[in-house]
């Protein structure tokens, strides 16, 4: 047996307190790109969660497939440095 149940949000305001804490900042949902996460698409499609959307018991909802965006992007190698 996993110790790590499942997770599916029960309503609009739980989905926005797990997306603004795992997903506004994944590499997965970028919106200045315009590319959306297919695990979100998932979950509001279909009627199981994704399998990475997880309750873990120190953590709470997670998601597993979480990678974390730059906070501070490498500059483009054409701008100059202004100091």
């Amino acid at each position: 047996m996993t110790d790590r149940a499942p997770y599916r949000p029960s309503n609009g305001t739980e989905f926005e307190w797990f997306y603004a804490r795992n997903c506004r900042h994944c590499t997965k949902d970028d919106p200045e790109n315009e590319i959306g996460c297919p695990l979100i698409v998932q979950a509001m499609a279909g009627k199981q969660g994704p399998a990475e959307w997880i309750v873990d018991p120190k953590c709470g909802p997670l998601c597993t497939a979480y990678i974390e965006r730059d906070a501070d992007p490498a500059p483009c190698p054409d701008t100059l440095e202004m100091f």
